[in-house]
């Protein structure tokens, strides 16, 4: 997670997962890896008492230290967007983790005073002279941790009355859940970079910033998007700057990691991804740049820590909101490059379509090797490529939402939210229905 920070780079080209063979991912299938997902972050939830009781970190290991609060809230966004999947028989298990979680990360938020930008530009709402900014900074860089919270809270939030207040202990105490998404909003705001080239993205750290790149500038477009949709207000100035920002990094219609005519690292599919759903946020029209980058490389293997798709915990993530907030779940016309057989005849998924989204669910469940839990539960263990913050359980959390058809806002989309009707559960009709004519139109076996 820490971009910043090179490790040792362990070059796993986890060769099994390279086989595009296996059928496509029936709706059984799909629902059973989300159970088996949910049930192994279950497991490894810290819970015995003490600072860490509640979180989740990045070593897969109960009641570690290390990225917590991000780990934490990703965990719980795959617990809150496949609520309606829980098993009846550990529903109530489910709830208790969720509860746990949401007070480990609400009492170890951080908090400062803000009033501007660095450009001396008001921030605070009603422009009041100066307003509280809420962070999270257990995994070093604010912008990572706060962006995973953030999605976490604010999903919570939705659940239990945003008017509500969150907590009556700790650094929040006395908060709503309004409040605190609004907090979040006004660290973002206060840490948007205002010098050139850099203006309108973010880094590292809130709520104090200088400069930008694209990997951590999606973190403000998810959290600024998610806190809107509990009613929180963000700056007038905010997403202007953003699209400046986004102009600047598209190079030549492909987005990398700080941009302009020095590219540094990228373009990546996890750039392109990120730009994609920052793009989204500010309502831009023109994704055609980063939208065929990622169809030529889309079958592309991770061999660092920044490159690759498949297997690449971030850069999955990352292309996934990116395209479900430009193109939708149920797109067939713009990433054709699919890495699995999926569309093949006779391999159709359960929703009887084929695209980018079926082609990852059908290397998630039925292609990538996982591994087993001390309580037999299957999960992906990550790609191991140098970065324990993007190993389990961040790659099970994040799988197991992609698998579920975690769904955007639309303060992110723009747009009604595009989750297939026909990969709901239990329409089977329609899709026998679109099977003949999606067995015609379809792209053939796919090779790596």
């Amino acid at each position: 997670m820490k971009r910043a920070l090179i490790f040792a780079l362990s070059v796993v080209l986890l060769s099994a997962a390279w086989t595009p063979t296996a059928s496509a991912a029936t709706e059984a299938q799909k629902l059973a890896a989300i159970l088996a997902g949910l049930a192994h972050l279950n497991y490894i939830q810290c819970n015995t008492a003490g600072s860490t009781f509640g979180s989740w970190n990045d070593s897969g290991t109960v009641c570690g230290s290390s990225d917590n609060d991000a780990q934490t809230g990703a965990a719980l966004f795959a617990f809150l967007t496949q609520k309606s999947k829980w098993p009846a028989a550990s529903a109530t298990q489910y709830a208790t983790d969720v509860t746990n979680g949401i007070k480990y990360l609400l009492a170890n938020a951080s908090t400062s005073t803000v009033s501007t930008n660095n450009a001396g530009t008001k921030i605070c709402p009603g422009a009041a002279a100066s307003c509280t900014a809420i962070y999270w900074s257990i995994c070093d860089y604010q912008t990572y941790c706060t962006g995973f919270v953030s999605v976490s809270l604010d999903t919570y939030g939705l659940s239990q009355g945003i008017a509500n207040v969150a907590t009556t202990t700790g650094p929040l105490a006395g908060l709503t859940w309004t409040q605190i998404a609004q907090g979040i909003t006004n660290a973002f705001a206060a840490a948007q970079a205002t010098s050139s080239p850099y203006t309108g993205g973010w880094r590292y750290y809130l709520p104090s910033n200088t400069d930008a790149d694209m990997s951590t500038a999606q973190w403000g477009a998810l959290a600024l998007g998610y806190n809107e949709s509990v009613g929180a207000v963000t700056p007038a100035n905010v997403k202007p700057a953003l699209s400046t920002w986004l102009t600047y990094d598209d190079s030549g219609g492909q987005a990398c990691y700080l941009g302009g005519s020095d590219c540094d690292i990228g373009p990546t599919n996890s750039e392109n991804g990120a730009w994609l759903v920052s793009n989204a946020y500010v309502g831009g029209a023109n994704i055609s740049g980063p939208i065929a980058f990622l169809n030529t490389n889309w079958t592309t293997a991770p061999n660092n820590l920044w490159y690759g798709n498949f297997g690449h915990t971030y850069a999955m993530w990352s292309s996934y909101k990116g395209l479900e907030a430009s193109i939708g779940l149920t797109d067939t016309t713009h990433i054709t490059n699919l890495m699995t057989n999926c569309g093949a005849p006779n391999n159709l998924p359960g929703s009887g379509i084929c695209n980018w989204w079926e082609d990852y669910n059908q290397w998630l469940v039925n292609v990538t090797t996982r591994s087993t839990d001390g309580g037999g539960n299957l999960y992906w263990p990550g790609p191991g490529l140098g970065e324990p913050g993007w190993q389990d359980p961040m790659s099970t959390s994040v799988f197991t939402a992609i698998i579920g058809a975690a769904a955007l806002p639309t303060t992110i989309t723009q747009t009604p939210v595009n989750v297939p009707a026909v990969g709901r559960w239990g329409l089977v009709a329609l899709g026998i229905l679109l099977v003949t004519f999606a067995a015609m139109k379809l792209r053939g076996p796919r090779t790596a």
